[in-house]
């Protein structure tokens, strides 16, 4: 004659081994949702610290890093053996040419590591093409990310260029992970518009932040008008983002 008891026994331990299981899975997610959410985070807090760090030095040096045209006054060697190199043009934007004497985009983030106002150490050196490294800028905790120094972009009316809705300086986050010169791609559309709504209004074409495509527009965003949103649709890490911090006047 079979045991109740023990046919009870076994359904009372499948039963705990199945919310056990279950427990796990719901654990691993949540501890798996956690940790991107705080990965997102770090994106917005190393983009404000950089923002002001940029301000504390145009207040304390009356010039922004890397446009400064005495900087070579304040570090002399430590910046550059030559003056004119580490001096930028004092024109209000950090801007970039892509020659050794006029190369403001790679020595804002020299000038700012001088001041003592980020962490790093920055050689300032242009290598062409605006290619980025550990050398040149700071390496993000997300994503094997790093930051660009944001150049002066010009405006070009919406609809003309995959880059040309918004002005001004801004920093761009890009993904490195090792290779030269760095990559715009370094997060999903989802995960950029979330970044995106909650400092700003959440439309990649507009505003203060914004996203950076790929080749093609329609990976990070759907066309390139200004009101265009993010294509949820493409789940790869198609979008780079950037964050203006000083509008142009042009």
């Amino acid at each position: 004659m079979p045991n109740r008891s023990q046919k009870g026994y076994t359904f009372i331990e499948l039963t705990i081994s199945l919310a056990i299981v279950s427990f796990i899975i719901i654990a691993t997610t949540l501890g798996s949702n956690l940790l991107k959410q705080a990965k997102l985070r770090s994106i917005i807090s190393e983009s404000r610290a950089y923002m002001d760090a940029i301000d504390l030095f145009e207040e304390y040096y009356k010039s922004l890093p890397g446009d400064m045209t005495n900087a070579s006054d304040f570090w002399g060697t430590a910046c550059d053996p030559t003056p004119s190199n580490c001096n930028g043009n004092g024109d209000g934007v950090i801007d970039y040419s892509g020659s050794s004497n006029d190369n403001e985009a790679h020595r804002a983030w020299q000038h700012l590591s001088l001041a003592k106002m980020i962490e790093g150490t920055f050689n300032g050196i242009d290598y062409g093409g605006m290619q980025v490294n550990p050398f040149l800028s700071p390496l993000s905790a997300y994503n094997n990310g790093i930051w660009w120094i944001a150049h002066n972009q010009r405006y070009a009316p919406p609809g003309t260029h995959p880059e040309g809705n918004w002005e001004g300086n801004f920093l761009q986050l890009g993904s490195y992970g090792g290779t030269y010169p760095a990559s715009g791609n370094i997060i999903s559309p989802m995960d950029a518009y979330s970044i995106d709504k909650k400092i700003d209004d959440g439309y990649p074409r507009n505003g203060l932040v914004l996203a950076k495509p790929a080749n093609n527009p329609s990976g990070c965003f759907n066309d390139l008008s200004t009101d265009s949103p993010y294509n949820f649709n493409n789940t790869g890490n198609v979008c780079g983002l950037k964050f203006v911090f000083r509008k142009s006047a042009f």
